[in-house]
């Protein structure tokens, strides 16, 4: 997490602006649209392990929500580094409960744990 925030932070000073100014256009340059793409921006200095935490970043700090821009990655885990892992568990199996009640049958749908997801949520 600290090499996430020492990219915004450097980021920042490279372009010569505060993080809470800028668009979802400048949150896209720094997480990039991949993780070999965000790598390759920072050769030796990060790996692709600080993204997700950059990504998370965005959301809290940036107020960005354009996540189809920043192509695949594994939601779930954005959601407990933005909410923590309990709370998005939860909600999950509520929800799974929830469609469980409307009929819907592990054999026949998607799984349980991947409910949410099936409105690109993860």
């Amino acid at each position: 997490m600290t090499d996430a925030i020492g990219l915004v932070l450097r980021r920042c000073l490279e372009d010569g602006t505060s993080f809470w100014a800028w668009s979802a256009d400048d949150w896209v340059r720094l997480i990039a649209p991949g993780h070999k793409e965000f790598e390759a921006a920072w050769p030796g200095w990060i790996d692709g392990s600080v993204r997700p935490y950059v990504a998370a970043f965005a959301y809290l700090l940036g107020d960005f929500t354009d996540f189809h821009r920043i192509g695949g990655f594994i939601r779930r885990s954005l959601a407990w580094r933005v909410f923590g892992q309990e709370p998005v568990e939860e909600t999950i199996a509520q929800v799974a409960a929830t469609l469980k009640g409307w009929g819907y049958h592990p054999r026949t749908a998607p799984s349980a744990s991947s409910a949410p997801c099936w409105s690109r949520s993860c």
